[in-house]
């Protein structure tokens, strides 16, 4: 995939986007040191301040990756408000959804909460209901933090029955014991529907926050 998106930018205004979307590639593949190059070769050419707010991203998810949260947090922050400046609203929502990821792993989890009770709200007045599941499913990992299991495992199996959610493969058994896989959660009761997921999702922060005042 790096490969293609590097070559599709040969010649064009778009080489260092194309540098900067095939380091993401690199880094989520596992080939961090390549992808730290491939934005290091796209910084000097980055021109656009919406494109500025992207490479910062980027940058957050490398340091992430490589379990480097607090530069990890300070690139979030630069893309949120890069992006906050040129309406790039996506931009903001992932990278914000990077830096509530970035402060759970700093044990800052009332910063975390707040988070997630506004990427809640950004999601769906933008939309974006293929990132709100995967946010739904990030908070469901906080809150089995939190022992409120319950909710996590409503917000996955809504996540897991919803069509335009990104696809997550079962976690992998452990060796010579192909049994003991991850099966898809399962809720309690039925599936809820999106405002009553939103609905559950807003009243577990709500009491997770309340419990640790």
């Amino acid at each position: 995939r790096r490969e293609l998106s590097i070559e599709s930018g040969h010649g064009t205004r778009w080489m260092a986007e194309r540098y900067v979307q095939a380091a993401l590639a690199a880094g989520y593949a596992g080939d961090l040191d390549a992808a730290r190059e491939l934005v290091a070769t796209a910084q000097d050419a980055v021109e656009s301040p919406t494109l500025r707010a992207w490479t910062r991203y980027v940058e957050g998810e490398l340091d992430g990756l490589a379990g480097e949260w607090v530069p990890a947090e300070a690139a979030y922050r630069d893309a949120i408000e890069g992006a906050t400046r040129t309406g790039a609203s996506f931009i903001v929502g992932v990278a914000s959804v990077g830096l509530v990821s970035a402060l759970v792993a700093q044990d800052r989890i009332d910063e975390a909460l707040h988070g997630y009770r506004v990427l809640l709200d950004h999601w769906e007045r933008t939309g974006g209901w293929t990132q709100q599941w995967t946010t739904l499913r990030n908070l469901a990992d906080l809150l089995d933090l939190l022992d409120d299991g319950a909710t996590a495992a409503t917000l996955r199996a809504a996540a897991d029955a919803a069509p335009e959610a990104p696809v997550v493969a079962p976690d992998p058994a452990p060796a010579g014991d192909p049994a003991a896989a991850v099966a898809p959660s399962a809720a309690a009761g039925p599936i809820p529907g999106r405002g009553r997921v939103l609905d559950l999702a807003r009243a577990a922060i709500a009491d997770a926050l309340a419990v640790r005042r």
